[in-house]
């Protein structure tokens, strides 16, 4: 995923700061409370006035769409595969876990 449709804005515009954290989070395997992290906040703060960083609920919804939206493409593009194959889920188990 490329940053080239969010840069640059006319104006600064929240969302559009909400979502590239969205995706640092996800590229960086980040939980979705870092969003909430008072440090963070202050750095965004600093920079520019308007900075408003979204709730943690919301990261996390927005990363459930983004998981579900690459699902879909993934399983889109193997099912337009000219060639047959086959997953195989291997599951180990031991007793007691």
């Amino acid at each position: 995923m490329t940053l080239t449709g969010f840069v640059p804005t006319k104006r600064f515009e929240c969302w559009v700061l909400n979502q590239i954290l969205v995706i640092w989070q996800v590229r960086r395997a980040l939980p979705c409370s870092r969003i909430e992290d008072p440090k963070l906040r202050a750095a965004f703060l600093y920079s520019n006035k308007d900075a408003c960083l979204y709730s943690q609920r919301w990261s996390a919804n927005e990363t459930k769409q983004l998981y579900a939206g690459l699902r879909q493409q993934v399983f889109k593009e193997l099912e337009d595969l000219d060639t047959t194959f086959m997953l195989i889920h291997n599951v180990w188990t031991t007793k007691g876990n």
